[in-house]
């Protein structure tokens, strides 16, 4: 039997205007689809069709850490609305076993918000935990109004 959802605070911006943004921009976008969003949390994809996988069909790991530093970004735009200049400050990841064999689903978590902002992340399988790929940090620099 699997426990409730916790009750999450609404995020600051909601995956329409992430979206409607993100359009503007002139750059590359990561492979990434965004599913849920909240006050310090996120949940995305990335499909495993829309992926070039490595000999074995192995999801890459700059394809990984590049949506980890992504979600980190938005993290940020869940307590504060659109903040371009949010910047990483680190990121730190470690490959726990090949990712193969299903899309790749992480679940972000920001644990402190302010000037520098620190999120965690799990990478797995479908989103099994018993399948977990990667675990990941970042440190985001917030600007100051």
């Amino acid at each position: 039997m699997s426990s409730p959802q916790p009750e999450r605070t609404p995020s600051a911006i909601t995956i329409a205007e992430f979206r409607d943004y993100q359009s503007t921009l002139e750059m590359d976008q990561p492979l990434v689809v965004l599913e849920e969003l909240a006050q310090d949390w996120a949940v995305a994809r990335i499909p495993i069709a829309n992926v070039a996988t490595r000999p074995g069909g192995y999801v890459p790991g700059p394809t990984m850490m590049g949506a980890v530093d992504y979600l980190g970004w938005i993290l940020v735009f869940t307590r504060l609305g659109i903040t371009p200049m949010a910047l990483t400050w680190d990121l730190s990841i470690s490959f726990l076993r090949p990712a193969i064999g299903g899309d790749v689903v992480v679940r972000a978590r920001q644990t402190k918000f302010g000037t520098f902002s620190h999120s965690t992340y799990e990478l797995s399988i479908d989103g099994d935990p018993d399948r977990l790929v990667a675990h990941g940090t970042t440190t985001y620099a917030v600007p100051r109004d």
